[in-house]
């Protein structure tokens, strides 16, 4: 019985321990769970692209073990009523991205001062 509990107890510690070293992110898409529709593409050369809401976006992205950084975004210009609080957390929590973790398909998103600014859910 202890053997089964001590194994019961590991699965439980390893499924809810947030990973230091992320996968490669090239290829995936991520939004926010309760989005209002935003998301970000992970493409190859290290490119993003990605939709805040109301406003397209691209630009760079660098990833090394946990750091991840986003970088040089051009966003469209378009007026959308009602966006502007949701676009501009989603831009600047991108924009301020220094370290990431993950845990299944959900990031974290910290600043520099390791401030946890923005959690993302990848898409299918």
């Amino acid at each position: 019985m202890k053997r089964l509990s001590l194994g019961l107890f590991a699965l439980l510690v390893t499924s809810t321990a947030w990973a230091t070293s992320i996968p490669l992110l090239e290829g995936t898409e991520w939004g926010p769970e309760n989005g209002m529709g935003q998301y970000i593409q992970f493409k190859s050369g290290g490119e993003v692209f990605g939709f805040t809401g109301c406003n397209t976006f691209i630009g760079d992205y660098t990833q090394s073990s946990d750091r991840l950084t986003v970088t040089n975004l051009s966003v469209t210009k378009m007026r959308c009523d009602g966006m502007d609080g949701a676009e501009a957390a989603f831009l600047d929590g991108l924009r301020g991205s220094h370290r990431v973790d993950m845990v299944g398909t959900d990031m974290r998103f910290y600043n520099v001062d390791g401030r946890w600014i923005l959690g993302l859910r990848q898409r299918g």
